[in-house]
């Protein structure tokens, strides 16, 4: 994730295409609209005029590649803060809010929306990448079963909702087992769909607060005549827009298990296991300052040492016994977050990323602190 939310400069919502930007209605119309839009405009390299194309701007980078899967998917990584942001403002002020969604407590919570023209769009906050689904005749006929969707239901005799995410907060009251299941059958049982599950206020009031107050600023700023104008930064990113708090953190811990998973022109490979040696373990230390950020150093005899550089940390909420750690990192391509789990191993989890399609993922269990 980039360091700084840059002011956002006036632009058009109803323009189809202006430069590079990439607004609303492209993600409302369809792809094949997109595609033509993208190598008519002159702004794109792109090595591919096929059905599936890549496309990479000339002056932001920004990287937009389409693929295959029950329909025509695309995906976009931004490389600059503000038109991510904008666009994500876009898309919570014009687009139906689905649901939440996450299976794992290690995952980025996922946002879903639906435009009027029936695209989906999927976002979370962890990376910034939208990714758009298109309307097909298989995603209808999915759509028109998806009662048979993953879902959670707490087992207390009081529960009656079923939840899309397992870091919702109505599950983190269940004093008793969690159980996984589809919506079908929990709809059989009595359950309701929860309405935490279907709610976006919360991130969407605070990416509307951040989005408007830099908006004002940067109409309000009085440039002198003399002086040409400049794009002023601002040192709030996502996680303060999530509303979380800047720490110190410092840790000297070892790891044993280590798992990893390569990415590799855009396909993910499969999650392998290091062989735990307790002869020769993953010596992890983090120090930090609050204020001028720190150093991850990782060490093992048989890898070339890991030392990534940050400027910032930043604390979630505590939920189900845990509290993740996100790190902003020197290299927007770098990613490092931090689970310290109460009564059970911590986990460290790494990404170095070389561009959008090809990477590394690195998971550590911590053992000994």
């Amino acid at each position: 994730m980039k360091k700084h939310f840059a002011f956002i400069l006036a632009f058009s919502f109803s323009s189809i295409l202006f430069g590079q930007k990439i607004t609303y209605n492209h993600l409302n119309s369809t792809s094949e609209n997109l595609k033509e839009k993208l190598l008519n405009s002159g702004e794109y390299f792109t090595g591919e005029n096929t059905e599936l194309p890549y496309f990479q701007g000339k002056e932001d980078s920004k990287y937009i590649k389409f693929y295959k899967s029950t329909g025509d998917v695309a995906t976009i990584d931004f490389k600059t803060d503000s038109e991510y942001l904008a666009i994500i403002y876009d898309i919570q002020n014009n687009a139906n809010f689905r649901f939440k969604f996450c299976t794992d407590y290690d995952e980025n919570i996922v946002y879903n929306y639906e435009t009027s023209s029936g695209n989906k769009i999927r976002f979370d906050f962890g990376e910034m990448r939208i990714s758009v689904e298109y309307k097909s005749k298989l995603n209808n006929f999915l759509d028109n079963n998806s009662d048979f969707g993953s879902t959670f239901t707490c087992e207390s005799d009081n529960s009656y909702a079923y939840h899309t995410n397992i870091k919702c907060n109505g599950l983190g009251n269940c004093e008793a087992n969690i159980s996984k299941t589809n919506i079908r059958s929990a709809k059989t049982n009595g359950y309701k769909i929860c309405e935490i599950c279907t709610d976006d206020s919360y991130s969407k009031g605070r990416v509307s607060e951040t989005y408007i107050n830099l908006s004002q600023d940067n109409e309000q700023k009085d440039y002198p005549k003399s002086q040409p104008k400049e794009e002023k930064k601002d040192e709030r990113n996502f996680y303060d827009v999530m509303g979380y708090s800047k720490v110190s953190f410092n840790k000297n811990v070892r790891a044993y298990t280590v798992t990893i998973k390569n990415k590799k022109n855009g396909f993910e490979g499969k999650e392998k296991m290091i062989e735990p040696d307790i002869n020769n373990p993953h010596y992890i230390s983090i120090i930090s300052n609050k204020d001028k950020g720190g150093t991850l150093t990782i060490k093992n005899k048989d890898y070339k040492d890991i030392i990534i550089n940050f400027t910032k940390v930043y604390q979630g909420e505590y939920e189900n016994g845990s509290t993740s750690y996100y790190f902003v990192t020197e290299n927007e391509n770098h990613s490092i977050s931090y689970v310290d789990v109460n009564g059970s191993n911590d986990f460290l989890f790494i990404q170095l990323n070389q561009d959008s399609d090809n990477g590394i993922y690195i998971d550590y269990t911590i053992s000994e602190i």
